[in-house]
């Protein structure tokens, strides 16, 4: 009944966030542990090497690998956990294994009531 609209008015919204690719590599997680991602856009897929049907339901940690900063993961997911907005420069690892330095700017989207429905990740490479 009632629930199920107001989950597609949210989907929606993230659909008109997620329609202008001009912003770039975006990802839209879950807004509870362990964040698992519900869309990737072209962009992300294009840096990140995946299709986005791979990544649905995955968590970032696809994108962790040896030289990732756990401190500095720890740090991002601390702000998430509080639901700040954080930016972080991280080394990341596309699907193939090769490595690359990004910039991740995540951000909670809200619904009109100011509750936190998801997070969205922004990617930048960087190096």
């Amino acid at each position: 009944g009632m629930r199920r609209s107001k989950r597609s008015r949210d989907l929606t919204k993230l659909d008109s966030v997620l329609g202008d690719e001009t912003q770039g590599a975006v990802v839209i997680t879950a807004k509870d542990p362990p964040y698992n991602i519900i869309h990737a856009n072209k962009a992300w897929c294009e840096l990140c090497g995946y299709e986005a049907e791979e990544v649905e339901g995955k968590t970032n940690k696809i994108l962790t690998g040896p030289e990732t900063d756990p401190a500095q993961l720890n740090e991002l997911m601390r702000a998430v956990r509080r639901c700040e907005p954080t930016v972080h420069t991280l080394v990341n690892y596309k699907k193939g294994g090769k490595r690359f330095v990004n910039q991740v700017h995540v951000s909670p989207l809200y619904d009109e009531n100011k509750d936190v429905v998801a997070f969205m990740a922004h990617l930048t490479e960087v190096a």
